[in-house]
């Protein structure tokens, strides 16, 4: 069981590097949603499996890395440039006058 625990918390602080690096510069462009997705998923399923056979670590694991998961697919959301149609009119407008 401790085993069990210690690898729980390395699932926690696999992802802290890129909360923290993210939410500092709020630069999402070079991130992957679709990897974020995929990992959420696991982490569901990971945790299903950890209720089902009564596995705390699996449980605390999948619960932890899966809230990780959560805060990175909601700053890539926050954060991410998606220019609006009149904003990219403007952006067009001032190209053309340089």
């Amino acid at each position: 069981m401790i085993f069990g625990l210690i690898a729980s918390g390395f699932d926690l602080i696999i992802v802290l590097p890129q909360l923290r690096k993210t939410y500092q510069t709020k630069d999402v462009s070079g991130l992957s949603i679709c990897s974020f997705i995929i990992q959420l998923f696991s982490a569901f399923f990971w945790g299903i499996h950890g209720v089902l056979y009564l596995d705390i670590p699996i449980m605390i694991s999948s619960f932890l890395y899966g809230f990780s998961v959560l805060s990175m697919i909601a700053m890539y959301v926050r954060f991410r440039t998606n220019p609006t149609k009149s904003e990219k009119q403007n952006i067009n407008i001032e190209l053309e006058k340089v």
